[in-house]
């Protein structure tokens, strides 16, 4: 969302908190604190975010309403993602799998356990990560969420590139880029495009890798996203590079 439109939902949502103050509609004001908080960590205003959280988290309790509360601890989650602080994520996001489950909201459950297995991922716990990332996609699959599944797909294909299983990393990220293309996510798709080029470029497939970077740095440039789209480039330098030194070696051997 650009500064313009931050600024006008801020606006926004800070009037709609003050008149559910008013007529002391507890639940609204904690979703319109919430939708605050979402605001600022757009912004990367971090304290700011993790306090409107907390205060739509009290907020939902009083109101007894579990999912909100839910969303609550999950947003706190991804405050402290930001911060790099992994046990209290861990916690925020485990409280939040919880009350999801209680709430009976799988698609909400679903986005907390893989949120889980990203911080077993960034703790390099591969193992704890891919069981994370398997129960999340059981449960984005049972919302039918497409969109869900696709990027756990993604996950799952990074946990198998980290063990150096190639194989099953690329069917992964395969199956990953035609649901993202299924749910017409091109970032999404971009993405997957560019961890398959790298799965070709450590099975020495230089050629595939090529394309797979090109089409990943056009899906990025058409989602806008120019810091992906860079390091598309870069990848597609590193084919370059590594296409001269095998012709250089077959050259010397000659």
């Amino acid at each position: 969302m650009k500064r313009n439109n931050l600024d006008e939902a801020e606006a926004l949502f800070q009037n709609a908190a003050a008149l559910h103050r008013q007529a002391q509609n507890v639940l609204g004001e904690g979703y319109d604190l919430c939708n605050l908080g979402k605001v600022h960590i757009q912004r990367d205003n971090l304290d700011e975010a993790e306090a409107l959280f907390q205060n739509a988290a009290a907020l939902h309790r009083q109101a007894q309403d579990v999912l909100g509360e839910g969303y609550d601890l999950s947003n706190l989650g991804d405050v402290h993602m930001r911060r790099d602080n992994l046990d209290k994520a861990e916690a925020f996001y485990q409280n939040a799998a919880a009350l999801h489950r209680q709430a009976q909201d799988v698609l909400g459950e679903g986005s907390d356990l893989r949120n889980l297995g990203v911080v077993h991922m960034k703790r390099n716990h591969l193992d704890e990560a891919e069981q994370f990332f398997e129960k999340a996609a059981s449960c984005y699959r049972e919302a039918r969420s497409i969109l869900g599944e696709a990027n756990v797909l993604c996950n799952l294909g990074e946990v198998h590139m980290q063990r150096g299983k190639l194989k099953e990393a690329e069917g992964m990220l395969q199956n990953a880029a035609a649901l993202h293309r299924q749910a017409q996510d091109v970032l999404g798709e971009g993405n997957d495009l560019c961890c398959l080029g790298e799965v070709c470029m450590q099975q020495g497939k230089l050629d595939e890798a090529e394309v797979l970077f090109k089409n990943a740095a056009a899906l990025h440039r058409q989602a806008q996203n120019v810091r992906e789209e860079a390091n598309d480039l870069c990848k597609l330098q590193e084919v370059y590079m590594e296409r001269n030194k095998v012709n250089a070696n077959v050259l010397h051997e000659l």
